[in-house]
């Protein structure tokens, strides 16, 4: 077993519209059975493994995270695996305590992120309807500061609706400061053949981007 990926919490601020989690369930993740599946994960054959925190917004469950984390490391080091731990984001929660414990912990973080304002409000909506990106984008300013691009992933969403902005969407992500980007589909809200055909378009012009990039020594995976 590589990979193992626990849904901590189901609670989140956000109300994204391509999210089909219930944010009202109120459902935390039993310690019991988090340290269970961390131990199967690290008790398996191979060296290498990668524990993967959600949500909901795992943050709102700051010390349930901190725990599962704390646990994870200890365990690691008993069955002498090399551990790699990750925790996604809406990057909405973020605050001085959170951002001191990952500088510290070293944990991969990977921020939902839609690139330009239009994109990424688009979708990560509070319950109000209003965007979430002046908060993100301010968040991530912050991240970038304290802890640095090694330990910072980009989960980029892309929906059909806003493909054909896929290129003004990545210039954006690049300017944050993002190295490494994960670029996903929004599923089940209908794709048109001319969305398929924008994602097409945007996604050779990523990967041009890329190749221009890696050419002048800046690498961007």
């Amino acid at each position: 077993i590589k990979k193992l990926k626990l849904a901590v919490t189901s609670s989140c601020i956000l109300r994204c519209s391509h999210c089909n989690i219930d944010k009202t369930s109120g459902l935390d993740m039993d310690f019991s059975m988090a340290f269970s599946g961390i131990d199967l994960l690290l008790s398996s054959t191979g060296k290498d493994k990668r524990l993967e925190l959600y949500g909901g917004e795992p943050f709102l469950r700051f010390p349930l995270l901190k725990k599962i984390s704390s646990y994870a490391k200890k365990k690691a080091v008993y069955f002498g695996k090399k551990l790699s731990v990750s925790i996604a984001t809406n990057a909405t929660v973020i605050d001085k305590k959170i951002i001191q414990w990952l500088k510290k912990e070293k944990n991969n973080l990977s921020v939902s992120f839609s690139g330009s304002s239009e994109s990424h409000n688009f979708n990560r909506k509070y319950s109000s309807g209003n965007g979430s990106y002046p908060i993100v984008s301010k968040n991530i300013k912050k991240l970038f500061d304290n802890i640095g691009e090694d330990y910072l992933v980009c989960l980029y969403c892309v929906d059909g609706a806003f493909a054909s902005n896929m290129a003004n969407d990545f210039s954006h992500i690049i300017r944050k400061g993002f190295k490494i980007m994960n670029i996903e589909c929004v599923s089940g809200r209908g794709w048109s053949d001319e969305n398929y055909l924008d994602f097409k378009k945007g996604f050779s012009f990523i990967l041009n981007q890329i190749n221009e990039s890696i050419e002048n020594g800046n690498f961007i995976f």
